[in-house]
């Protein structure tokens, strides 16, 4: 938990005149981290208005629908080979990871 708090507090700091420029990255992988939902909350509160996902996590992505933040969805280095290795696998990974979420989350 604490290095998302960090992150935010420096991004806060430093670029408290200029937070429609910043983004942060959302990293999943760690202990106690906060609920999606209060992610969202705390990019909103302090005006960070783009995120980078490294993977296209769900609970992330449904957390953000309707919430105006900018998105930038990261494909896993696992999933790659498949992608690439034919037009129906890229479609089906669309299908699956953006595609309910395209209507509701501003991706950029």
């Amino acid at each position: 938990m604490a290095p998302l708090w960090i992150a935010l507090a420096v991004c806060s700091i430093i670029c408290s005149r200029a937070a429609a420029d910043v983004g942060v990255c959302y990293g999943l992988h760690g202990d106690n981290l906060p609920p999606p939902k209060e992610v969202v909350a705390l990019y909103k509160h302090y005006g960070i208005q783009s995120m980078r996902l490294f993977d296209p996590n769900p609970s992330a992505l449904e957390a953000l629908k309707g919430s105006g933040i900018g998105v930038i969805l990261g494909v896993p280095n696992t999933d790659i080979p498949n992608i690439a290795s034919s037009q129906a696998a890229a479609q089906q990974w669309f299908d699956t990871n953006l595609a309910p979420y395209l209507n509701d989350v501003n991706f950029l």
